[in-house]
């Protein structure tokens, strides 16, 4: 089950933490100071209650900071590697959901971007579409700066 709320949502922040860190190489983990959900909220630089937390509570989880009305930013998106692909359907039904109309942010390109990008077709027919898509590198790698209409 999906949850929105940090203190309802079915995974601790030791097990987001320890998601983060078999997700990304150390030089990547950027939340393993956090001792508690204010945290979280600040590290997404948003007060706590526009903070949502997406996840199954074992193998993934998606950091969201509510920005504006209808806009969101997906602040950190991390997957353990060799568990089942991300439903991005499950994400773009939660968010409308919550009213979000835009979302934005950074993928990894070798990561979350091309498994989105695997699924654009599909959720191009429940009125998905990337309106940017910039290529950058950091820390050796290929990112995307996105926004995504939903």
């Amino acid at each position: 089950m999906i949850h929105s709320n940090p203190y309802d949502a079915p995974i601790t922040l030791e097990k987001l933490l320890s998601i983060e860190r078999r997700a990304y190489p150390p030089q990547m983990w950027e939340m393993q100071w956090a001792e508690d959900w204010e945290d979280i909220a600040d590290y997404a630089q948003v007060p706590l209650k526009k903070l949502v937390v997406l996840s199954d509570g074992a193998s993934w989880y998606a950091i969201i900071g509510l920005r504006s009305i209808r806009r969101a930013e997906f602040v950190d998106l991390a997957k353990v590697p060799e568990t089942p692909m991300l439903d991005w359907a499950a994400f773009v039904a939660k968010l409308r959901a919550l009213g979000v109309k835009t979302i934005f942010g950074d993928m990894r390109d070798n990561t979350s971007y091309r498994r989105f990008r695997s699924q654009l077709e599909d959720l191009g027919k429940l009125g998905v579409c990337m309106t940017k898509d910039k290529p950058y590198k950091r820390d050796g790698e290929v990112f995307h700066d996105f926004v995504i209409k939903i």
